[in-house]
């Protein structure tokens, strides 16, 4: 969660809120994107404060090549994580058409020249129906996740108790052997164990 955290800190600190696009758009070459550059800047970053381990998989997968797919990653959450923090500042400034306060020390702090290139666009005719097009996407998303203020780190911790209280009272839940990745999913999207016999309680929409 820290790496990820660190990531999202990077795009903020680093890149200017003009840049539209987080790749080159091979239909539309005009439009500003993040370069390799500036990738290859905030991954440098990324390895002066984080140490990938490599050791004890030289069996399983070779130690350039697990760099490269964790690099891959941590592009794809920057990716994302570029977006939302540009969403956040049109959901918070611009539509209620206000500034930031950019004396204040931080990432906001560094947007002041790129603020009125970033406001001109998302008020345009163009970002704004981009901003339509995307709430209509989000509205056909079918499986939402609950997982309240404290985010992931927060439920894991109150899933794992829910499976500890029953392995303690004799009870084996029915989630305890699945895959980390299908269990966070499922408790997630509102999955409960019933606490009389442990068994996986779906709901409606599940």
């Amino acid at each position: 969660m820290k790496f990820v955290h660190h990531c999202g800190y990077l795009v903020r600190d680093r890149l200017p809120i003009s840049t539209r696009e987080w790749k080159k758009k091979t239909n539309a070459p005009h439009i500003s994107f993040v370069s390799d550059r500036d990738k290859t800047l905030i991954w440098k970053d990324v390895l002066v404060h984080f140490t990938l381990q490599t050791d004890g998989y030289d069996d399983i997968i070779d130690g350039d090549e697990l760099k490269e797919r964790v690099r891959d990653w941590a592009m794809k959450k920057m990716a994302t994580q570029f977006q939302t923090w540009k969403k956040h500042l049109y959901t918070t400034y611009v539509k209620k058409n206000i500034a930031p306060d950019f004396t204040v020390p931080g990432p906001i702090s560094k947007q002041r020249p790129y603020w009125d290139e970033f406001v001109q666009y998302k008020t345009s005719e163009e970002g704004v129906s981009r901003v339509i097009k995307n709430q209509c996407n989000a509205q056909q998303k079918t499986y939402h996740h609950n997982l309240g203020s404290g985010g992931y780190p927060t439920a894991i911790k109150k899933w794992n108790k829910m499976e500890a209280d029953l392995l303690a009272k004799g009870i084996r839940p029915e989630s305890l052997e699945w895959g980390e990745r299908a269990k966070n999913w499922f408790f997630a999207h509102g999955g409960i164990l019933d606490q009389e016999t442990g068994k996986c309680v779906y709901g409606a929409r599940l």
